[in-house]
C-alpha cells in the first residue's frame, strides 16, 4: 500500500466510489504517478481515514473505492493561533507548522506594525491541506479571513488568551500551567517582527490576556509561533 494520504471533502463510505476533483486527479495521476488499482489513504474529520483503491477510467476521470476504515479519531485540538501577517513564504511556513502541531483555527491579523497586510487565503488553505496529508492528522485547521487586531479582540472572546510579549509583567510560557482552564481552548497571539505598538499593548491590556515570554532571546516571529504552540499543546497533552 502506498503512503500517499489524500484529504477528501465528501463523505467516505464503504465501497461507495468517490469521484476525484481536478486537483486531486492531477496530483495522483501526474505528480505521484499512481496506477490503476493501487491503494492510497483518504481521510477527513467526519469519516476518518480509509484505505482506498484508485480506479482510473481514463486520463480525465478516476475514482477512489473505500475498502477499509483504519482510523476514526485523532488527538483533540485545543490551540487557536492568531498571528501578524508575515512575508509570503513565512506565512506558508507558519500555516504548515501550525497544521503539523494540530492547531484548531488560525487567524491572520494586522497590527500597527504589520508590514504585509494581505495574503492569498486560498493558497494558505492549500498549504494546510498538504501539511495535513503529510503529517497524519484527519482534519484541516480553519483559516479565517484577515482581521485587524481590534476586530479580533471584539469578535473572538476566549477564556484562555495568551499573548507572547516580553515585558515586566510577562511570565515564562512554561509557567502557564496554573492559569489555563483545560476544559477550554486557548487562543495564542503572536505579534509582528517589530513587536506590538503602544496602541496594540493598550488594546491587549483591556482584555483578559496573560502575557508570556519565550525565554531570554529575541525570536523571529515564525520561531515564536512554533515554540508557543508546542509549549501550550504540551500543557494540554499532560493533563
Amino acid at each position: 500500500m502506498s503512503n500517499i494520504r489524500l484529504y477528501i471533502e465528501s463523505p467516505i463510505l464503504h465501497l461507495v466510489e468517490i469521484p476525484l476533483n481536478k486537483p486531486n486527479l492531477n496530483y495522483l495521476l501526474n505528480v505521484m504517478r499512481v496506477k490503476d488499482e493501487e491503494t492510497i489513504k483518504a481521510f477527513n474529520s467526519f469519516s476518518g481515514e480509509w484505505i482506498c483503491k484508485v480506479k482510473i477510467k481514463n486520463k480525465n476521470l478516476a475514482t477512489l473505492l473505500p475498502t477499509e476504515q483504519i482510523s476514526t479519531s485523532q488527538n483533540k485540538a485545543n490551540v487557536i493561533l492568531a498571528f501578524s501577517l508575515l512575508k509570503r513564504q513565512n506565512n506558508h511556513l507558519v500555516i504548515q507548522k501550525a497544521t503539523e502541531l494540530n492547531v484548531k483555527e488560525i487567524y491572520p491579523i494586522i497590527t500597527d506594525r504589520t508590514i504585509v497586510k494581505n495574503t492569498n487565503l486560498n493558497k494558505l488553505s492549500l498549504v494546510a491541506k498538504e501539511a495535513a496529508e503529510q503529517c497524519g492528522r484527519l482534519d484541516i485547521p480553519i483559516i479565517h479571513n484577515i482581521l485587524n487586531l481590534d476586530i479580533l479582540l471584539k469578535e473572538v472572546n476566549m477564556k484562555n488568551f495568551v499573548v507572547c510579549n516580553k515585558n515586566q509583567h510577562s511570565i515564562n510560557i512554561l509557567d502557564l500551567n496554573k492559569k489555563i482552564d483545560y476544559t477550554q481552548d486557548t487562543l495564542v497571539l503572536i505579534g509582528p517582527e517589530g513587536g506590538f505598538s503602544t496602541n496594540d499593548i493598550s488594546l491587549l491590556k483591556n482584555t483578559n490576556a496573560t502575557f508570556v515570554n519565550l525565554g531570554n532571546y529575541t525570536l523571529r516571529a515564525e520561531t515564536a509561533i512554533i515554540t508557543s504552540i508546542f509549549s501550550i499543546q504540551n500543557l494540554y497533552n499532560y493533563q
